[in-house]
């Protein structure tokens, strides 16, 4: 199986951050995780230009990353896997990266979760 990255960037409604938030690690990424494929999750923070934007990386172990990716869409938005009224739709951005070669890490710092 190949191992992919798949980089979301998504940000909350004016004034919905508290909610956008909750519904994020309490209720997406588990929905996520929950479709055949993605093995974790990690959410990143940054300020771009005067907003905050928030990244979420996704890895995803698979021989089909389509089916995966077609799999998240069929399930998104619907009872199964419902978007929250704090997500801004139209400020959504997603990109799937395939690995080109072998994860490294610092020394001493295998299998760290710093």
């Amino acid at each position: 199986m190949k191992d992919y990255c798949f980089v979301v960037s998504t940000k909350p409604l004016a004034g919905q951050e508290e909610n956008y938030h909750r519904w994020y690690d309490t209720q997406h990424i588990p929905d996520v995780l929950a479709v055949p494929g993605f093995t974790s999750a990690r959410r990143f923070a940054a300020e771009v230009e005067g907003e905050t934007r928030y990244l979420a990386l996704y890895r995803i172990k698979t021989d089909d990353p389509h089916a995966v990716l077609a799999e998240l869409d069929a399930r998104s938005g619907t009872e199964r896997m419902p978007f929250s009224p704090a997500l801004d739709l139209n400020g959504i951005s997603a990109v799937l990266y395939e690995a080109i070669g072998p994860e490294q890490f610092a020394t001493g710092q295998e299998g760290s979760q710093g």
